[in-house]
């Protein structure tokens, strides 16, 4: 294997392929393909037994690196959601020791306008006290001095679909906004308004896939929030599944984070409409039980399918670029 120009040209296009189909697991697949052919065409007088103990060791070396330098995929990162969803409870707890009632939903103008959203009034109480200060609660939330204002965007996000938010200031946690819900419009209840148990009246609802700012004044409607626990929604509140060659767009994941008005957060699987309303509800008069229904299995549903046409592509060049240096050297025999 002489190194020239066409050498160093394929080596490169050889590593980029590798990296482009298994990332970090690339660079090893990369050196043995090179040393393959590098102890194939002799050069180097590699006895072959020293080429697999060199191959070995090279994967020992990379089995000990990438762990270290990629994210863990672990449920660890479902406690740290609910975490956060907790640390949201908690500030609406906060909020109605100081002002006597939970936090509206939203602000609005003398117009009728929205103009902040109740994320942003708990922020004295989440730590976000200095950004809270410097905002000017007369104007709406992306006023460009309101839009600008530093903020610690962690908790505002599900660790666990912060891959699917267009931007890092986007929301996964969101009320729910209804006449009976825990977050009617006009805002102002208090722990006496909720009568069916704080135990069992939805606070808020993690939701993978948005484009709403953490800001904004949008939340969900009770409709939407029971099409999604029941699993009736739409790839609207979906999330994607990439595999080697498609990636798929489901209608919900399999488990839904949910917080409740007295602070515990659970998951749960899939619940009839007429339990979602029962527990969306803060004084329906409905006899159930949370716990009951946490356990629910729901198989999420795939709504749209797409072809990841750049790995097919990646996958033929690599594979091409694998058996080429032996039809080289055949034909040059």
């Amino acid at each position: 294997m002489t190194f020239n120009i066409k050498t160093l040209l394929y080596t490169f296009a050889l590593l980029a392929s590798c990296l482009a189909l298994l990332g970090v697991w690339g660079i090893l697949v990369w050196l043995v393909v090179l040393g393959f052919w590098a102890c194939w065409f002799g050069n180097f007088g590699v006895p072959i037994g020293n080429y697999v103990g060199w191959c070995l060791l090279s994967g020992v070396v990379v089995m000990l690196i990438v762990p270290a330098i990629q994210p863990s995929r672990t449920p660890s990162l479902r406690n740290m959601s609910m975490n956060n969803m907790k640390r949201f409870v908690l500030g609406m707890h906060h909020h109605h020791d100081v002002h006597q009632s939970f936090p509206a939903a939203s602000t609005f103008d003398e117009m009728g306008t929205p103009l902040h959203s109740w994320r942003t009034l708990v922020w004295p109480f989440n730590e976000q006290g200095i950004a809270y200060d410097m905002l000017d609660l007369s104007k709406p939330w992306d006023d460009p001095g309101n839009s600008a204002l530093p903020l610690d965007a962690d908790y505002f996000q599900s660790p666990r679909f912060t891959v699917w938010n267009t931007t890092s200031m986007h929301t996964n946690y969101f009320a729910v906004v209804g006449d009976e819900t825990a977050w009617p419009p006009g805002g102002g209840i208090t722990f006496d308004d909720i009568t069916d148990g704080a135990a069992n009246t939805i606070a808020l609802i993690e939701v993978p896939r948005t484009d709403i700012h953490m800001m904004e004044p949008r939340d969900l409607t009770v409709e939407e929030a029971v099409q999604y626990l029941t699993g009736e929604t739409s790839e609207k509140w979906g999330y994607t599944v990439d595999t080697a060659f498609t990636r798929s767009v489901y209608n919900r994941p399999e488990r839904v984070l949910i917080a409740f008005i007295d602070g515990h957060v659970d998951s749960f699987g899939v619940m009839d409409r007429e339990t979602a309303l029962a527990l969306l509800t803060r004084n329906g008069g409905e006899q159930v039980d949370a716990e009951d229904y946490s356990d629910g299995r729901f198989r999420p549903r795939v709504v749209r399918e797409y072809t990841k046409w750049e790995m097919v592509w990646a996958t033929g060049l690599f594979i091409v670029l694998c058996i080429l240096p032996g039809f080289v050297r055949k034909r040059r025999s």
